[in-house]
């Protein structure tokens, strides 16, 4: 098993019950808000892993070479959600039932801005994600595989960075995961964990 197969795994397997829902994993149905009371989403969701050709598709759709990092990331799963939706990864909509938000975003459509509101076609970066927490975007450098952290409206000015896509997710899981226990739990999609 591969490492980033292991951290899909871990976070498949951090909390019951685990939910197969027409495409995606659910983990923690029904997870509690940040006041007791039950929401009718779940604590992580994780698509299910697309083939090879509906990457390529996605890769000729944002007319960028996705890194094999990423590849290796979407023969896996199709995106996910954490911690609700926290941290969300995006994928492609070329698949039957529960899809992730779309690849297209940011790098086709609604393209992200610099300081002046400009939109800004970034040929050498995939934004592959963001943070709920303060709307953040994640993108990946498709020559080095770096990934990097960029607040909206702040083309190019990088707030975080990791060596690797597989570094970037086996670290963010960390750090959410801890984040998680600390708040003993009570999280919600109007009260994301924080970006960091």
């Amino acid at each position: 098993m591969s490492r980033l197969q292991d951290i899909v795994e871990r976070i498949k397997n951090y909390q019951k019950p685990l939910i197969s829902n027409n495409g995606c994993a659910e983990v923690g149905r029904f997870h509690p808000d940040d006041e007791g009371l039950f929401e009718s989403g779940c604590l992580h969701c994780v698509y299910d892993p697309i083939p090879m050709e509906k990457i390529e598709l996605a890769s000729n759709e944002i007319r960028r070479k996705i890194p094999d990092e990423l590849k290796e990331f979407y023969i896996i799963a199709n995106g996910l959600d954490m911690f609700c939706s926290s941290l969300y990864l995006k994928g492609s909509l070329a698949i039957e039932g529960v899809q992730p938000i779309s690849i297209l975003y940011q790098n086709i459509i609604d393209l992200p801005t610099d300081h002046s509101g400009k939109e800004v076609f970034d040929e050498d970066h995939i934004y592959i994600g963001g943070y709920a927490s303060d709307k953040s975007n994640l993108k990946i450098n498709i020559h080095s595989g770096v990934v990097t952290r960029e607040l909206d409206g702040n083309w190019g000015v990088v707030e975080n960075s990791w060596a690797t896509f597989e570094d970037f997710l086996c670290k963010e899981f960390q750090r959410l995961s801890t984040s998680y226990e600390k708040t003993d739990g009570k999280i919600s999609f109007l009260h994301p964990i924080p970006a960091e």
